[in-house]
């Protein structure tokens, strides 16, 4: 994975899949599968991912991973 993928997806995970996905309910890899399936389902005949899908798609396991950090790290901040 590249910095520039590390850093837009970072941001994407830090920025909208946390806050609006994070609820308690949800564990890391059910968050990051909110991104991934529609990913999965596109036509790429018809409808090219952009930057950030791509990335996600390319590096689908180490997204998952870095979602699931994300998750712990923002039980442990609301914890404190």
């Amino acid at each position: 994975m590249t910095s520039r993928e590390q850093t837009i997806l970072y941001e994407y995970i830090t920025d909208i899949l946390i806050p609006d996905y994070s609820d308690g309910w949800l564990d890391g890899s059910e968050i990051a599968d909110v991104a991934i399936d529609p990913l999965k389902s596109l036509n790429t005949m018809l409808v090219k991912p952009t930057e950030l899908g791509q990335a996600i798609l390319n590096n689908e396991k180490e997204f998952i991973q870095m979602v699931e950090e994300a998750v712990k790290e923002s039980k442990v901040e609301n914890d404190e």
